[in-house]
């Protein structure tokens, strides 16, 4: 019995990371998403274009209805661009 918390503690820890981590990289990859699409690597008229702007929408939403949310995306998008 011992030897299964043992083990399974580190998948916890792992999990707890990962779930921590994700929300964090979403937020950070806008930076760079913004600098393909202004570099024309990206565009709106083919369909990874689109699903990366889908991808995104959520947060774009929540940046125009929180004003300090947007202030940050455009800070952070700014440092990329």
């Amino acid at each position: 019995m011992a030897d299964d918390r043992k083990f399974s503690l580190p998948l916890v820890v792992m999990a707890a990371v990962a779930a921590l981590s994700l929300p964090v990289l979403y937020v950070l990859g806008l930076g760079p998403t913004e600098w393909l699409f202004v570099h024309k690597y990206l565009d709106n008229g083919n369909p990874l274009g689109q699903a990366v702007i889908f991808i995104y929408r959520p947060l774009i939403v929540l940046g125009n209805s929180c004003p300090p949310v947007q202030q940050f995306i455009i800070w952070y998008v700014g440092l990329w661009v």
